[in-house]
């Protein structure tokens, strides 16, 4: 039988009318989208959508399961068809730079070229917007923003440390003539969110660097997250003329382009900025991301909530911080030897041995030194405070951490 079937391949071209190899390319190409899942392995994940792909059918087991199934076949069918991904990322590009649009509800296009984290995955639509600049935020909403910063640092005390806590204001803060007009009218008249929390928590040691990173130019067009000379010049205003300290290490800076931290939101975007970003190693520091810091003092079991950073001479700085933490933490190299950042998007889903450990090496290492706390406005809204007093109070978890 293969033999023939060789055979019949060998004279088909003699056999084929003129252009009829156009013709059998033609269907070919259609059918590759097809065939292509047939030849390579079943996707774990969908990386143009952040989401897992359509399950196998089930097999009906009762008449009323019936009418689902062509709906289910078709899901998996599209969701593994041939060169998907891609397809995905290019209408995303071209959605944004033709149309101006993001491809999801998560982002927002604002004037000026700005683009806005708008919610959380789960949350409603434009949430994270309205809390940032008051629209959304009662007054049960903020008491519960003060309420966390207060548990924060009073878990600092405790702990026997000195707390100073960084509340960093986002673009809905910084920047509302950025926001879409149906927004900017939503939010016209209110208080913001920070602003409400850092009235109520005047005798705290609470820094609200509003006019700094304003004066600095906020955040910049295609991110969430704040980076380069805002960071910078907070620092600067934290360490100089909060803490009295002097300037020793003065990082050099350099313009560089940096993808946007937007992007694996709606992947295809293809954001980057051009940032003044300060350089560690052209200063002679080193630094140490999560599991790697396991070398550099932190015992293996709590390195994967740390990240390190150190250069010759005295001092030491802990900061306890939400993904804000990040952009600032090796800036405070400019006032401090040793710097170490402990992660609450990590230690959240550590085991309670794991952060009792984690407590352990932290009392042992910075005993009375300063402690600086890092939320970003949003955050405050959530349980940042049980999250600081579950990473520095081992009896937190008393019976639980028993092996």
């Amino acid at each position: 039988m293969s033999a023939r079937l060789m055979a019949l391949c060998r004279s088909l071209p003699a056999r084929l009318p003129r252009g009829g190899w156009f013709v059998v390319a033609f269907f070919a190409l259609l059918a590759l989208p097809s065939l292509l899942p047939l030849m390579r392995p079943a996707p774990v994940s969908l990386g143009a959508e952040n989401r897992r792909p359509a399950p196998v059918p089930a097999w009906p087991r009762a008449m009323v399961e019936v009418p689902r199934l062509p709906g289910a076949v078709d899901a998996y069918l599209a969701d593994r068809f041939g060169f998907r991904d891609p397809l995905i990322r290019l209408n995303t590009f071209l959605r944004w730079h033709v149309l101006g649009e993001t491809g999801t509800p998560l982002l927002v296009a604002g004037r000026n070229g700005r683009v806005f984290l708008a919610s959380h995955n789960e949350a409603p639509a434009n949430s994270m917007i309205t809390l940032v600049c008051g629209a959304t935020a009662t007054d049960a909403v903020i008491a519960r923003g003060v309420e966390t910063i207060r548990q924060a640092i009073g878990a600092v005390r405790n702990a026997g440390m000195d707390p100073t806590l960084l509340l960093v204001p986002t673009a809905a803060r910084l920047h509302p003539a950025d926001l879409p007009p149906g927004l900017a009218a939503a939010c016209a008249g209110h208080t913001p969110f920070g602003d409400a929390i850092a009235v109520r928590s005047a005798g705290l040691p609470v820094i609200y660097p509003v006019t700094e990173m304003a004066r600095l130019g906020g955040i910049p067009l295609h991110r969430f997250h704040w980076a380069g000379a805002a960071p910078l010049g907070v620092e600067e205003r934290v360490a100089e003329t909060d803490w009295g300290l002097a300037r020793t290490f003065p990082l050099p800076v350099e313009r560089k382009t940096r993808g946007s931290d937007l992007n694996p939101l709606s992947p295809g975007l293809g954001l980057s900025d051009v940032i003044d970003e300060p350089q560690l190693r052209a200063a002679g520091a080193g630094e140490c991301w999560l599991a790697a810091c396991a070398g550099h003092g932190p015992p293996p079991e709590v390195a994967g909530a740390l990240n390190g950073y150190w250069r010759s001479g005295q001092g030491q700085l802990l900061i306890i911080a939400d993904s804000f933490g990040l952009d600032i933490a090796p800036d405070f190299l400019q006032s401090f030897a040793e710097v170490w950042l402990v992660h609450t998007n990590v230690t959240k889903s550590m085991s309670p041995v794991a952060r009792a450990a984690l407590s352990t090496w932290l009392h042992q290492r910075f005993g009375h030194d300063r402690v600086l706390l890092v939320l970003h406005d949003y955050g405050a809204a959530f349980d940042f405070g049980r999250l600081v007093a579950d990473v520095l109070t081992p009896a937190s978890c008393l019976a639980e951490c028993a092996p």
